[in-house]
């Protein structure tokens, strides 16, 4: 199984959307990146989509007999994916400066998850997680910002990489508890802070 960690501002939308949610004055998010959205998860045949947003307090699974706790925000998202074949299936549980521990969490809790990748326009502690290798930085400022193209490409490369083994979740997972080096953390130590 895949995941997506999907946060949404800078990913699917920026700083230029004029969408917004419906009654609000909040940005909303853009067709032409919930198309690309769907490209990244039609990379595999089972693909599941886990909030990291800030979004996600909106955002809670469905409570039986067809019924939501969403706010209104996690309405629109849950209908506007939904207009795509994709649906949110569960949110990470971290504070925000520590997206990338609650993405580490998930996976911890998900054995099922074989590969991932991680959408978004900031880096929180994902150095310190071990998590760049399965980052797509995408940009909320720049007016050609949000999920692009060459942001589907990099998806496709690092999931890729991940079936012939370069990256591994059970490898990250078993590294992080013991808490030691080798080729990740030198990978992650040696490079030039550009992904900062």
């Amino acid at each position: 199984m895949t995941a997506i960690f999907l946060d949404i501002d800078g990913v699917l939308n920026n700083l230029y959307t004029t969408v917004t949610i419906p009654g609000r004055k909040i940005i909303g998010v853009e067709d032409a990146m919930l198309e690309r959205l769907r490209k990244i998860w039609d990379l595999s045949d089972e693909t599941v989509i886990v909030m990291t947003s800030t979004w996600k307090e909106a955002w809670e699974p469905e409570q039986g007999y067809g019924g939501t706790v969403h706010g209104e925000e996690g309405v629109y998202l849950d209908e506007r994916l939904g207009e795509y074949g994709m649906k949110i299936s569960a949110k990470t549980e971290d504070e925000w400066a520590e997206r990338g521990a609650g993405i580490l969490r998930y996976l911890e809790g998900h054995p099922e998850i074989t590969r991932f990748v991680i959408l978004d326009d900031y880096s929180f502690d994902f150095r310190e997680q071990g998590l760049l290798p399965f980052w797509v930085r995408t940009d909320f400022e720049e007016e050609t910002g949000g999920l692009q193209e060459k942001h589907v490409k990099q998806a496709a490369r690092i999931l890729k990489l991940q079936d012939h083994g370069i990256f591994c979740v059970k490898e990250i997972l078993a590294r992080k508890k013991k808490k030691k080096g080798g080729w990740l953390s030198r990978l992650l130590t040696g490079g030039n802070g550009k992904n900062d």
